[in-house]
């Protein structure tokens, strides 16, 4: 059974450790990541923190932080929401 998600022109804004490598945001920028993002999450909270998995290139897994920066529009996620990466310096979240 599929979702009736709501179609959205917004922007979600997600920061990333500063040491993240290029690699990885390459990953995340991907339509496949970002596809995963709009089916598994709908509502984006700024300050909200989300824990994912992406492959850091031979079959390794890598666990990332990703954490709500910014909304423009509408904080719910929908078929049309895009989103955008950034590097955070926040020793906090690694």
């Amino acid at each position: 059974m599929e979702l009736n998600r709501p179609q959205k022109d917004n922007l979600v804004v997600l920061s990333v450790p500063e040491n993240t490598n290029d690699w990885i945001i390459d990953k995340l920028r991907e339509p496949s990541f970002t596809r995963y993002l709009r089916e598994t999450r709908a509502v984006a909270e700024i300050g909200a923190c989300w824990t994912e998995i992406v492959g850091r290139g031979c079959g390794i897994p890598e666990e990332i932080v990703l954490r709500v920066e910014k909304v423009e529009n509408d904080n719910d996620i929908g078929d049309r929401t895009e989103f955008d990466f950034i590097l955070r310096s926040d020793p906090e979240l690694s």
